[in-house]
């Protein structure tokens, strides 16, 4: 396989030229080109893309009320699923692999694959936990416990105890010298 998803996004593409309302069409062209279309979308990081065009063929199977390709079905819902999770849309991602997993048997590989999915959307959950606890210890660090902005003598201000007042004023005297001595020497 020559992995050319952008030439392939061209040729499904093109399939919406010839669709029609006739069923079989729909069953058998329609929703796999749709299918295909989000995997491209998928490895292109066209994340978006890839949850309409799923969205779009999930919509033609509830409007046709046909669902006799539950595994078709199932895929459509594990590729918006996969987007979403990408997306760090991950309440929808979680809703779309559960719809996916109750239409496949257990056991089965797309079952596994399915539980792979929430593992990893599990972990961007845990992942994004862990960041906001940082960023919010980081902000607490930088603006205070209370929010307020640091000041001297709160303790937010670590560079206080660092730098006594006689070492700030001659510091910017100090580099401005540094910087002259070091043009010389050029």
């Amino acid at each position: 396989k020559e992995r050319d998803y952008r030439g392939a996004l061209d040729v499904y593409l093109t399939c919406f030229v010839a669709k029609t309302e006739d069923t079989d069409f729909t069953l058998h062209v329609f929703l796999p080109v749709m299918n295909n279309l989000a995997q491209c979308c998928l490895q292109l990081k066209m994340y978006h893309k890839a949850q309409q065009f799923c969205t779009l063929a999930l919509e033609e199977i509830h409007k046709s009320s046909n669902r006799q390709e539950e595994q078709l079905v199932a895929k459509l819902y594990f590729r918006r699923g996969r987007a979403e999770r990408l997306s760090a849309n991950y309440q929808q991602a979680k809703s779309d692999f559960e719809i996916a997993m109750n239409l496949l048997e257990k056991g089965s590989m797309e079952y596994q694959t399915g539980q792979r999915e929430m593992q990893l959307l599990q972990r961007a959950e845990n992942e994004e936990r862990r960041n906001e606890k940082r960023q919010e210890r980081s902000m607490q660090r930088l603006f205070g416990s209370n929010g307020n902005e640091p000041t001297p003598g709160n303790g937010s201000m670590k560079t206080e105890s660092v730098i006594s007042d006689s070492k700030r004023r001659e510091a910017p005297s100090r580099l401005y010298s540094d910087c002259r001595e070091n043009a010389r020497t050029y």
